[in-house]
């Protein structure tokens, strides 16, 4: 399924690989398929301003029963994410059970209830419990079902379009509408590659879904080499992928140089401060070598962040703030709108510290160039 964004030389590097593995594929231009109900699916989702940032495009699978033939009657879903390490016809047999679909439910991947009640309205509400919401990555759908019941996904849309503290637009549809009425599939159809790191190296038969920017340039990790396996044999590997990475890691060894020079200007006119979590002080301070009559503003007190923020004003430019937070990019947001700047005033401190002191590189930028 596509839109007129899709170009002549990618369309033939898919007809290319599918006819490598004897295989073929059909291109669907949803936007002409679907013309009329894209345009109400547009005016649906005008009413909610927080989806503006969400492509047409994401929501192109609510309409697959639209879109390909009455006489076929069962699809496999998978995000573009994702490595099949395992015969894909083993998932595709699957009886559904007379389900509208069958999925794997985010708390069965391995999310904590705590996090998946913060994160999905559907549950806070109560309208799901925290083991029914499922992660809409891997889908087998049972078109008939979907023909039949077509109003159901408009009833979705209108649902999440008039509750604006749901985030996640297409996934909450299809879980309003079938949360409660699905087959649940073994986790192994949608493994998530951060968790899968924290308990194993080993590669197993499974659907490996790579999210939250996961993928890294790490020879070291089984799970990177397992992608680059598989891009290997497309016709997107090419040397103009390989150098857009030498280009991409040039830029990062410049940015870096600016950085430690920018440091080096700014730190020769003022003091050092920190914004620090209680429990990671005494570390911190050892790796920053911080002296006995620098400022430290331990994060956990209710008051902390305001502290800072009248410590930068009132000594603006006699003072440098790093800042060790977990979420730095919030955090920079409300510090712009008090008229402070980054690399100015204050500092990413997370972003100094290198794997030797447990940072893991993110190296996804890179990644994205090819």
């Amino acid at each position: 399924m596509h839109d007129d964004t899709l170009t002549a030389e990618n369309r033939d590097k898919f007809l290319a690989l599918a006819k490598s593995y004897k295989q073929t594929v059909k291109f669907y231009n949803v936007e002409k398929i679907c013309a009329d109900k894209i345009e109400k699916i547009r005016q649906i989702m005008s009413r909610a301003e927080k989806f503006e940032r969400f492509s047409i495009g994401a929501v192109y699978r609510l309409l697959i029963a639209d879109i390909l033939p009455a006489n076929v009657d069962k699809i496999l879903y998978f995000d573009s994410d994702m490595i099949i390490n395992l015969d894909v016809k083993e998932l595709y047999d699957l009886n559904t059970q007379g389900k509208p679909l069958a999925a794997i439910s985010e708390f069965d991947i391995g999310i904590k209830h705590e996090e998946m009640y913060w994160a999905h309205n559907l549950v806070t509400s109560g309208m799901l419990k925290y083991t029914e919401y499922f992660n809409s990555g891997v889908l087998l759908i049972d078109l008939k079902y979907w023909r039949e019941n077509q109003n159901l996904i408009e009833e979705g849309l209108n649902y999440i379009a008039n509750n604006t503290n749901c985030d996640y637009f297409d996934q909450d549809v299809l879980n309003y509408c079938f949360g409660k009425n699905y087959l649940h599939m073994p986790a192994k159809y949608n493994c998530w590659i951060p968790f899968e790191r924290r308990v194993t190296s080993d590669i197993k038969p499974a659907v490996y879904h790579y999210v939250s920017q996961s993928l890294r340039l790490d020879a070291r990790d089984n799970f990177n080499k397992l992608w680059f396996k598989y891009f290997a044999k497309t016709s997107w590997f090419s040397v103009d992928a390989l150098l857009n990475i030498g280009d991409g890691a040039r830029k990062i060894y410049n940015d870096l140089k600016d950085t430690a020079l920018r440091l080096s200007i700014l730190m020769s006119k003022k003091r050092r401060a920190f914004f620090i979590p209680s429990h990671n002080i005494e570390s911190v301070t050892k790796i920053f070598n911080i002296d006995a009559d620098e400022e430290i503003i331990s994060t956990d007190s209710q008051d902390a962040f305001v502290k800072m923020v009248l410590s930068l004003k009132e000594a603006r430019g006699k003072k440098f703030f790093y800042l060790f937070v977990p979420d730095f990019r919030a955090i920079n947001e409300v510090l712009m709108k008090n008229g402070l700047k980054k690399d100015i005033d204050y500092i990413d401190g997370m972003s100094l510290l290198s794997e030797r002191f447990g940072m893991v590189a993110s190296t996804f930028d890179l990644v994205k160039k090819l």
